[in-house]
């Protein structure tokens, strides 16, 4: 005689649905964790942006003020940073310029500073 249990690990959410079952692995290696950070960074430009009343369209310069380690997870997607907050350059620098306007946020364990301001072409 032979039976069968049917399981799935900790780290897999199961759906149900109409056309059968869905099976979700919600482990985040540390290459989605950057690209998430990444994306958060976008979107607290994008923020900064209205409060500073300036146009999706024109171009801003960040600096970011961040630990060694969050610098180094944001490192391999500066170019996506550029490109989804039309900015002319990210620097990681030791304070934001007097002129940017800065905001304080945290991303998992670290905070961070982050300038922005409109660039001077």
């Amino acid at each position: 005689m032979v039976s069968f249990v049917e399981s799935i690990p900790e780290y897999v959410v199961e759906e149900p649905f109409d056309g059968g079952v869905v099976y979700l692995d919600t482990r985040m290696s540390k290459e989605l964790v950057a690209e998430g950070y990444a994306r958060e960074i976008v979107e607290l430009v994008r923020e900064a942006r209205q409060d500073m009343k300036i146009a999706q369209d024109r171009v801003v310069e960040i600096e970011l003020v961040a630990g060694k380690d969050l610098r180094a997870k944001l490192q391999p997607w500066k170019d996506m940073i550029l490109r989804d907050s039309n900015a002319l350059d990210v620097q990681f620098v030791t304070e934001p310029a007097a002129d940017a306007y800065v905001i304080e946020a945290g991303l998992g364990e670290e905070t961070f500073l982050l300038g922005v301001r409109a660039a001077e072409m």
